[in-house]
């Protein structure tokens, strides 16, 4: 059996270790890891850094955010015109920085999505498991119909790349319903796919995870009993003893007893 692991943006992910562990027990398992370069390091490709320096909006930032880190702007004297100029300054630039988040969030996640695309056409894993950003970009291969088997989701931060893109996964799962419809044919009814999540997760909003996760799954096959989540006191987004937790070697048993049969 093959598995793939999709880390997070954390530097330092030691769930690649630890499944390194598992991988060589009785139920093994043929493990990879999948780096999709990525993160604010302007060294890795697909970085966050380089996205906002390739942003058509970034030179049009610039002057603003000068302005608003000049010396003149913090000696202002408190009259109205001073006042309603700086309010104006800093206004078009949230504006302006709202537009570049939008566009490198999505611009790095679909960069994410195509590379991983480009590697499932010579590697088809029996398995993701995919942690924070990776989980997100493991669901919109689902989506797009490039990957049509198992998924373990650890903190997939849905609903963050949701709010910060204006929209990424629901426009996927609209895509997606409209492309089954026209080929009357939906190939990923199958599809078996666990979710961890914290209930004290610092990052994400565990309720709003729930409701996109629920309707990924109503979107993907109503009838489809074999989509689940576990919520529960993790330790946080990164979930540092989940590995270790007898619910998450269960979890990733029944995945492996059930390709092995």
């Amino acid at each position: 059996m093959k598995v793939s692991y999709y880390p997070g943006l954390e530097e330092n992910d030691e769930r690649y270790e630890k499944l390194e562990e598992f991988s060589s027990l009785e139920n093994g398992f043929a493990l990879s890891c999948d780096e999709m370069e990525i993160g604010w390091n302007i060294v890795n490709k697909n970085s966050f850094t380089r996205h906002i320096l390739r942003s058509k909006y970034f030179l049009i930032l610039l002057p603003f955010l000068y302005a608003i880190t000049s010396k003149q702007f913090f000696e202002f004297t408190f009259t109205f015109s001073c006042i309603f100029n700086n309010f104006i300054l800093i206004n078009i630039f949230a504006l302006i920085f709202d537009k570049i988040q939008k566009e490198i969030i999505k611009k790095a996640f679909f960069a994410c999505v195509e590379m991983q695309e480009e590697k499932l056409k010579s590697y088809q894993p029996d398995l993701i498991i995919g942690s924070s950003w990776g989980g997100a970009v493991a669901l919109a291969l689902v989506l797009k119909g490039s990957y049509k088997k198992d998924l373990i989701l650890i903190s997939p931060i849905l609903s963050v790349i949701e709010n910060l893109s204006s929209g990424i996964m629901r426009e996927l799962l609209i895509n997606r319903t409209v492309a089954v419809s026209a080929s009357n044919n939906d190939s990923t009814k199958n599809i078996k796919c666990h979710m961890f999540i914290s209930d004290e997760d610092d990052i994400v909003d565990d309720s709003e995870m729930i409701r996109l996760f629920t309707d990924i799954k109503r979107y993907v096959n109503p009838k489809n009993n074999n989509w689940t989540y576990t919520l529960e006191d993790f330790g946080g987004h990164r979930m540092p003893d989940l590995l270790d937790s007898p619910k998450f070697k269960n979890i990733l048993d029944g995945f492996l007893c059930s390709k092995n049969k």
